[in-house]
């Protein structure tokens, strides 16, 4: 006898009509299945923590660069030899002495700014360990209520069964 397969009412489920299938048998093994299947995360969640981690990554390259250049206001030196070499070294050193203060200032200026983007940093990282903590704990809750809902469907509908087959 062929097997004949429909979908009801546009619900995305299928009914297969085959009498040579047991059907208790197919969904005890399915339940089996559900039971010892470990849950994977959500597609999306795994993606955002991927991007999240790699601009985390260049946010700390570009932290280190800043670091590695906020000191660096070009040395006092010059690649010519002679009386004009000495001439250009005299005025470099007189700029430099001239706008020293504002150099200071911006050394400092700097310097905060660094320390307040690592304080960020550092600040995101124990938030985002934080809300994964909570998303893993969301995810013990639900499966942990799945499996207790499942054992009191199932406990219904078996004493159900047993109700029908003592009446008869």
């Amino acid at each position: 006898m062929p097997t004949t397969v429909t979908e009801v009412e546009n619900q995305g489920v299928i009914e297969i009509r085959d009498p040579e299938i047991d059907v208790a048998d197919v969904m005890r093994r399915i339940r089996q299945n559900v039971a010892i299947r470990a849950t994977l995360p959500p597609l999306a969640a795994v993606l955002g923590q991927s991007r999240l981690a790699d601009q985390r990554k260049k946010l700390r390259q570009t932290i280190a660069e800043l670091h590695a250049h906020i000191n660096n206001y070009g040395s006092v030196d010059t690649r010519r030899t002679g009386w004009r070499a000495r001439a250009e070294l005299l005025v470099k050193k007189c700029l430099r002495k001239l706008v020293g203060r504002y150099i200071a200032q911006q050394q400092e200026v700097h310097g905060k700014l660094l320390e307040t983007i690592n304080q960020l940093t550092g600040y995101l990282d124990q938030q985002d360990a934080v809300l994964q903590q909570r998303f893993d704990q969301c995810d013990r809750h639900i499966g942990e209520t799945f499996v207790l809902v499942r054992k009191t469907s199932l406990a219904k509908t078996s004493g159900h069964v047993s109700r029908e087959a003592s009446a008869a």
